[in-house]
């Protein structure tokens, strides 16, 4: 795999990434309606949420089926935990410190260096 198939398909994997944040987030919804008993008002959120894991399998199956599995499964999660930290700092405010920051640079110069072999 060469590095520019790499970069044309990462739009793809930050939108899996996307797709696969928001599913959770519907998914807590869920179940935050269905822990208060509010059964009709789980419902909404819970198909958001069964259609959201859906098209992350789907995108991550056509992922896999372009790239290499020993690039794309890192590739897959080292994204995903990325753009969940940032949309966790966006959206919620969370903390970012130095810790995190590192382990998302290490987890960003340990994918590359598999696309790179």
């Amino acid at each position: 795999m060469t590095q520019n198939t790499l970069i044309l398909y990462l739009p793809l994997y930050i939108l899996y990434a996307a797709i696969g944040t928001a599913a959770a987030a519907a998914a807590k919804i869920a179940m935050a309606h269905l822990l208060a008993r509010r059964w009709a008002a789980s419902l909404p959120s819970g198909i958001i949420a069964g259609a959201l894991v859906a098209s992350n399998f789907a995108l991550l199956g056509f992922l896999l089926s372009r790239i290499d599995m020993s690039v794309a499964a890192p590739m897959a999660i080292g994204v995903n935990l990325i753009v969940a930290a940032l949309l966790a700092r966006l959206l919620f405010r969370e903390r970012l410190d130095a810790w995190k920051i590192a382990g998302m640079a290490a987890l960003m110069i340990g994918v590359g260096l598999l696309a790179w072999g």
